[in-house]
């Protein structure tokens, strides 16, 4: 989650995006009515928890494929409606995000996903 967070907001808890993302996991309105809408992704807090509760379902979705699972959590619903050669274009920075956490998780060995989230 930490390096999701790095690449979604770069750590600032108020980020806005241009499709109207927020916080420091860019949970967006669909998104936060998806997941749980009781929970306010303008609160601190609860975005991480939105956030965690997404990509636990994205992760579902995909057979806990993490790559997929990335470009998913990026791309929204673009992917559903463009498909791989969508995520193939993905930026960069998700590339990154997938070798943080697999070295992360080389690290501390295996780890129940969850138990993560």
């Amino acid at each position: 989650m930490v390096a999701l967070i790095k690449v979604e907001s770069s750590f600032i808890p108020t980020a806005l995006s241009r499709k109207n993302a927020y916080g420091y996991c860019q949970i967006t309105p669909i998104a936060n009515k998806d997941v749980d809408p009781k929970l306010n992704r303008y609160d601190p807090r609860d975005n991480i928890v939105l956030g965690v509760r997404f990509i636990d379902k994205i992760l579902d979705k995909f057979d806990g494929d993490i790559v997929k699972s990335l470009r998913y959590y990026n791309a929204g619903n673009a992917y559903d409606i463009y498909g791989e050669s969508y995520a193939e274009k993905i930026k960069y920075e998700y590339d990154t995000m997938v070798s943080l956490y697999v070295k992360e998780n080389s690290s501390y060995g295996a780890i129940y996903r969850k138990e993560i989230f």
